[in-house]
């Protein structure tokens, strides 16, 4: 093993100024911090188009020594409680089809039994209480527009979980900031050629000059400057799985009045789904869709028709690749970021792969020789994550009963091509799913994630615990409408 001098990460974005930000970090936790280098061309813009999270980042930034308040006004941020679901199934009496994803669950057991539970033995005996404003207060506070801090909540702190929507190019810039007051240098150049020899980098060159470092980050996106001069047909497709490969963003101001929603919107459309995000001064908004059915100009009238906007507000469209390399560490090289691989932003994932990368990258230290098994570990750790994301995202196609479109009526047809996933829907519809029925390699989304979904798409269980018989409706009712009293309680308490 040999110690880590110098780093070049190519490639500016929220991905390379993460990594400059936390490998600067980690690194020199002992006063020897070695010289990190960022190439970030103005050649290649951002390509994020607005950002949302999940809650894993408060703690990123927080072991960043961020300051949150200082974040958040950099970034033109705003807090995130979950995700609203509208029109992914057919209406229900009239009304479109929602459904919440939070952030939170009460994990309050009765005789060991927990709330979810309760609600499943409640349902199958006639009561009608909703499952996620029941199971959750976030849903609850977000309708309220209430925001998860108390008010006497500092940086980082709250009693429930929760995340950011923020501006990505000016968080990019936020974080830019932060690495060049820690010391790390930026380079402006453009990377024009990179020598190879053994699968390890040996240079860098620009037009002008010639570049050389112990170890280096490939943050290019999805150009995958580094990584794909390392290793050949390393890429895997996931698009037979999750066909939304284009998106389209249109950016919009708040109507007078109009109040951020401190939640993400996930609208289904005719060829795939519309996000809402709202920031403090402005809304996003795009539609990711499977352009292989639809143009892009189709895809732009869709959404500005859904947006009830005329052609005067510009429209930015993006080209997707979705899938992820076999292997993102080769040699001296680990791929980060949209070089690493890139699954559709339903359940804004991006960050927290960038993060997830990031520390079990630093669970080695960089090393410069490493053995194979240690290339192996990282490897088969981030091509199972990637996987387990994948599955996690069809699983909200794939219970659709949508029929008016091809695209709708052929989701759950790819429940066919993923065996694990398809087995946790059939389990899913005789009980509720645990999270040992997920599998150990769940780095992510637990049985509190996969609840959310698969009772919101209305995969509901045909039996409750039989352990749970001599249960009378009453007890289970009062619980969850107490449950329901201390949400409203607790609305007035959050600012």
């Amino acid at each position: 093993m040999s110690n880590v001098n110098s780093v070049i990460i190519v490639g500016g974005g929220t991905a390379g100024w993460l990594s400059a930000l936390y490998l600067q970090k980690q690194l020199s936790r002992f006063g020897n911090a070695p010289s990190i280098e960022v190439f970030d061309s103005s050649e290649q813009g951002i390509i994020g188009v607005g950002e949302a999270t999940v809650h894993s980042i408060r703690y990123f930034l927080q072991e960043l020594d961020l300051s949150e308040s200082d974040f958040m006004s950099a970034t033109n941020a705003t807090y995130k409680l979950g995700i609203k679901f509208e029109n992914w199934r057919k209406p229900v009496n009239g009304q479109t089809h929602t459904y919440w994803h939070p952030f939170d669950a009460q994990l309050a057991k009765v005789s060991g039994f927990d709330v979810s539970e309760i609600w499943n033995y409640a349902r199958l005996h006639g009561a009608k209480g909703v499952y996620d404003q029941q199971a959750s207060i976030s849903p609850t506070l977000a309708e309220a527009g209430r925001s998860p801090k108390l008010a006497g909540s500092t940086d980082f702190e709250s009693p429930i979980p929760y995340a950011y929507h923020f501006d990505a190019a000016k968080a990019a810039e936020f974080f830019k900031s932060q690495a060049l007051n820690r010391g790390v240098k930026h380079q402006t150049s453009t990377i024009t050629k990179v020598d190879v020899e053994r699968s390890n980098i040996t240079a860098l060159h620009t037009n002008t000059d010639s570049y050389t470092a112990d170890f280096y980050l490939d943050c290019s996106g999805f150009t995958q400057l580094l990584i794909s001069q390392l290793k050949s047909d390393n890429w895997h497709s996931y698009e037979q799985d999750l066909p939304c490969n284009r998106a389209v963003a249109i950016q919009t101001d708040y109507k007078d009045g109009q109040t951020a929603n401190l939640y993400t919107r996930s609208i289904a459309l005719n060829e795939g789904w519309c996000w809402q995000i709202h920031l403090q001064s402005r809304i996003g908004n795009g539609y990711v869709y499977d352009g292989n059915r639809l143009s892009k100009e189709q895809a732009e009238t869709e959404l500005r028709q859904f947006l009830n906007i005329d052609t005067d507000i510009p429209a930015k469209h993006l080209a997707m690749k979705i899938g992820r390399n076999q292997s993102s560490w080769v040699g001296n090289c680990v791929a980060i970021g949209l070089s690493g691989g890139f699954i559709e932003p339903l359940e804004s994932t991006g960050i927290y792969l960038i993060e997830a990368a990031l520390r079990r990258l630093m669970d080695f230290g960089l090393v410069t020789q490493a053995d194979e098994s240690q290339r192996s570990a990282f490897n088969d750790f981030m091509a199972n994550l990637y996987d387990e994301l994948r599955d996690f995202i069809v699983l909200h196609y794939c219970l659709t009963n949508r029929d008016d479109t091809e695209f709708w009526r052929s989701r759950p047809d790819v429940l066919s091509q993923l065996p694990k996933l398809n087995q946790l829907v059939s389990l899913a519809n005789q009980q509720l799913i645990g999270d040992r029925d997920i599998g150990p390699q769940a780095c992510l989304f637990n049985q509190i994630n996969y609840r959310f979904v698969l009772l919101g798409m209305d995969c509901l269980p045909k039996t409750y615990h039989p352990a749970m018989s001599g249960l009378q409706l009453e007890q289970a009712e009062q619980l969850l409408n107490q449950l329901t009293a201390f949400y409203q309680s607790q609305v007035l308490k959050h600012q």
